[in-house]
């Protein structure tokens, strides 16, 4: 094996080596200190400007705009134009440490391919998986919080109940929690801080639970029945969801139950029957 390697080493074109280093040297040099990857991964260099300046010039408006979306529904402190051309520069890294090991043989260059590809893809799939997790545990969280939120309003205003509930409730939603009161400190209205927190979740259920509130603070009605009533409405329809669920789901196993059960033991059944019909009608 050590041989072997030794006569492909020999075998290498020393100046596609050489290039390749010396390409690589120029990408860490160009990346200053300031490369921040998913997951907390650094490395040195500059590289934050050219990454914004790719994002901008190979993303358009639209894409840019959904992509913000995703990276606050995810709680990432990050740009879209940032994230866009991390995208871009990860299959161009892929690809630069393949060259070298195609070039001379040592690999196939689909590998290359194929590595650009799913470093292409990485990014997205990573950020869909984030936004997916932290929306499903906000919006899990909904009808307890809405409980929890009617029961301190009984007898304290709208930001004293929030502080109880964000101390009593862990994960996303209490850090969202803490963020409106945040929001209202410095200098935001409770209005303009609860649509805030909408606009970053995205989720229909909170959403309309801010407007009753909203709605309900300008017309004076006590908030306490209206927090309660919309978890209620919440519980109800996530109730009708499963039973609907579980009525398609007994829809979806007819065909396997068929197919996988009733034909074979009809087959079982009707086997030694159909072949005693057969002996005695053919003897």
């Amino acid at each position: 094996m050590l041989g072997y390697l030794a006569e492909r080493i020999k075998e290498a074109d020393v100046a596609v080596l050489a290039g390749t280093l010396m390409a690589l040297s120029i990408l860490v040099a160009v990346a200053g200190n300031r490369l921040k990857l998913p997951g907390g991964v650094e490395l040195k260099g500059s590289a934050d400007e050219l990454l914004h300046k790719t994002g901008r010039k190979l993303g358009n408006d639209v894409s840019l705009t959904v992509l913000q979306k995703k990276l606050i529904q995810a709680d990432l402190n990050m740009q879209p134009e940032y994230f866009a051309g991390l995208r871009f520069a990860l299959p161009v890294i892929g690809l630069a440490i393949f060259i070298a090991p195609a070039l001379s043989g040592w690999i196939d260059f689909y590998w290359g391919v194929l590595s650009a590809l799913l470093l292409y893809l990485a990014p997205g799939i990573w950020l869909n998986k984030m936004v997916r997790a932290r929306i499903g545990s906000i919006k899990k969280d909904i009808p307890d919080f809405c409980m929890l939120l009617g029961n301190a309003l009984k007898g304290a205003d709208l930001i004293m109940a929030l502080e109880v509930v964000a101390r009593t409730m862990p994960g996303g939603l209490s850090k969202e929690i803490n963020r409106v009161l945040t929001d209202m400190a410095t200098g935001d209205n409770r209005a303009a801080a609860l649509n805030k927190m909408s606009l970053r979740c995205g989720i229909p259920e909170l959403t309309g639970l801010v407007n009753k509130i909203q709605q309900a603070m300008r017309y004076g009605s006590p908030l306490e029945p209206v927090v309660k009533h919309h978890a209620e409405k919440i519980l109800a329809r996530r109730k009708q969801e499963a039973q609907k669920i579980a009525g398609e789901l007994t829809i979806k196993l007819l065909i396997p139950i068929i197919v996988f059960i009733l034909l074979p033991l009809f087959a079982m059944i009707g086997f030694p029957i159909l072949w005693n019909m057969l002996t005695a009608f053919g003897s």
